[in-house]
């Protein structure tokens, strides 16, 4: 029963009458909007809308359909762009641009404004970063002066910003001082033999090497010792 309501109101919305240009004082917010916006974002978008003088269209209904808002037939119901419409108004805009969705019902709109805020991709961090370092570049900016027109903090675009830096170069030990793998091959007496001097020059504690094991140094404790004992005339 669920299922087959929300496929019929989704199949009843009607088709988007198209953009237009409408006067802000038509425009009337949703009360059931939920989304926010802190003052710092909220700066920042005004910020871009006085620079540009561009921004998406506002989503809004007419009120012809509306059992709710009697009084407010003549108005524009705004769906999605609430922010927008405020900081517009704040910059004195006359007149705005809007996507008209047509006369949808009471349900209808409440549907749209639960979801159209609630929306949204993420980015991938990489690209995200390639992109306004890219964008950095172009504008020949700082990062602050960056952090300005973006909606990340300062701190959220340095760490972004330092996805493009380059990997530092991994140290290259000496090739003498590397540990390899080394296999031979015993009888079990041998083997028993091997390990019980391995067990007795590992309390030497002989120095460690990049990468080797206890076992490898007191092999090489043995061997050594024996050709210590064993070399010169």
């Amino acid at each position: 029963m669920a299922k087959s309501r929300v496929a019929t109101a989704v199949k009843e919305l009607a088709p988007s009458d198209g953009f237009e240009m409408v006067s802000a004082d038509e425009l009337i917010s949703h009360p059931d909007n939920a989304n926010v916006m802190s003052a710092e974002f909220l700066e920042k978008l005004k910020g871009h809308i006085a620079r540009s003088g561009r921004y998406p269209a506002l989503i809004v209904r007419s009120l012809g359909n509306s059992q709710l808002h009697p009084d407010q037939q003549g108005k524009l119901q705004v769906l999605d762009g609430h922010h927008r419409l405020n900081v517009l108004k704040e910059l004195s805009y006359r007149k705005v641009r809007v996507d008209n969705w047509g006369d949808l019902s009471d349900a209808q709109a409440k549907l749209l404004v639960a979801t159209l805020n609630r929306l949204q991709g993420q980015d991938d961090p990489d690209k995200r970063a390639q992109l306004l370092g890219g964008l950095q570049q172009d504008l020949e900016l700082s990062s602050s002066q960056l952090t300005e027109l973006l909606p990340e903090s300062q701190a959220e675009l340095d760490k972004l910003l330092e996805l493009n830096a380059p990997p530092a170069e991994l140290a290259h030990p000496d090739d003498e001082q590397l540990a390899l793998p080394w296999t031979v091959f015993a009888t079990v007496e041998q083997i028993a033999v091997i390990e019980e001097a391995i067990a007795a020059a590992g309390e030497s504690s002989p120095t460690a090497q990049q990468g080797d094991t206890p076992q490898g140094r007191a092999l090489c404790f043995v061997a050594q010792e024996f050709l210590k004992t064993h070399s010169g005339p």
